[in-house]
């Protein structure tokens, strides 16, 4: 008897640890899609792990640089550029977007405040 309810009790906190973290990127997800602006990142560190690769990213906003950490698939390398969507209210909550930066942007001509929107290179 002591087993079984030791047994839900740790499954009814695994659940309450998962609804928190779920609710927790449900918040961050609402608070890109209110105010979320497109930069771009650079990738210095990507090393292989068992399902995937793990990518140090670094992007700017308003002239202030921040770090993402993510695991994926994507096949990009040390040196690669990617898209971040991020909060413009909150610079640190990101979302990584499976879109190629094109070969004419450059981090240096990326405006300090993202872009609304994306466009196609002319």
């Amino acid at each position: 008897m002591v087993n079984n309810k030791a047994e839900l009790y740790i499954l009814g906190a695994l659940a309450l640890i998962g609804l928190v973290l779920y609710l927790k990127g449900q918040s961050e997800l609402c608070l890109i899609e209110k105010d979320g602006v497109y930069v771009v990142g650079y990738i210095p560190e990507a090393s292989s792990v068992k399902n995937g690769v793990s990518y140090t990213c670094y992007y700017k906003y308003n002239k202030e640089s921040y770090r993402a950490n993510y695991k994926d698939i994507r096949g990009l390398k040390k040196g690669d550029l990617m898209f971040f969507r991020i909060s413009s209210s909150k610079p640190s909550v990101w979302r990584a977007p499976d879109i190629p930066v094109p070969p004419c942007i450059k981090l240096e001509n990326m405006p300090d405040t993202g872009w609304k929107q994306l466009s196609k290179c002319s």
